[in-house]
This record gives C-alpha cells, sequence and structure tokens, in this order.
C-alpha cells in the first residue's frame, strides 16, 4: 500500500473519520450539558442566600 501526504485517505476512510469525530463530539456534549445543568444552579443560589444576611 501506497501512502502519500496528499493522497493518504480515500473517501469512505474520510467519511469514516467524520463521523467518529461527530459521536465524539455528540457524546462530549450531551455529557457536558448533564453534569453542569444539574448541580451548578443550586449550590450558587444557596450560597447568595447565606452571604447576602
Amino acid at each position: 500500500m501506497e501512502v502519500r501526504p496528499d493522497r493518504g485517505l480515500k473517501p469512505w476512510q474520510t467519511i469514516l473519520i467524520i463521523l467518529v469525530l461527530l459521536a465524539g463530539v455528540v457524546v462530549l456534549v450531551i455529557r457536558g450539558s448533564e453534569d453542569t445543568r444539574a448541580p451548578a444552579p443550586t449550590p450558587v443560589n444557596e450560597d447568595v442566600h447565606d452571604i447576602a444576611p
């Protein structure tokens, strides 16, 4: 197999790489949104109420 720097990937390999990258991004976004949404608001609000008075 010859691998040239400019034409090393076949079309199906390029599509496969794009799909893998998209899948990784989707997983990170879903995990990140779940992690940041739930715990963040509650402690911030409690701290503000504790400090204010």
